[in-house]
């Protein structure tokens, strides 16, 4: 959940925005890292960070399928498949930040 506005800090909606865009423009490197891991632990690593700072910036279903990824990554069998759904979620935050960028500058 992304942090509520604080009044005493005018600032911090846009500051919290521009993070969060840096954030996203990370994404396409971090879908790299996920996709292409080399072993289970680059990739346990990869969704341990990814988990912990997703939630941070407001992406909170993000978080937490790169959590449920990391867990599930133990189990060969169910791996595939939590990997799809974290790199669909990655891919559709990235959509919807473009359409809002694009919107925004309407």
């Amino acid at each position: 959940m992304a942090p509520e506005s604080d009044p005493a800090h005018p600032d911090f909606d846009a500051q919290f925005a521009a993070l969060q865009r840096v954030f996203v423009a990370g994404l396409p490197a971090r879908m790299l890292e996920i996709s292409q891991a080399k072993d289970l632990d680059s990739l346990q690593a990869a969704l341990h960070r990814l988990a912990g700072v997703a939630g941070s910036f407001g992406f909170a279903e993000m978080g937490h399928l790169a959590s449920a990824a990391q867990v599930l990554s133990q189990a060969s069998n169910d791996r595939e498949d939590a990997i799809v759904r974290l790199l669909i979620c990655m891919q559709d935050s990235l959509a919807a930040l473009k359409q809002q960028t694009l919107q925004t500058r309407e």
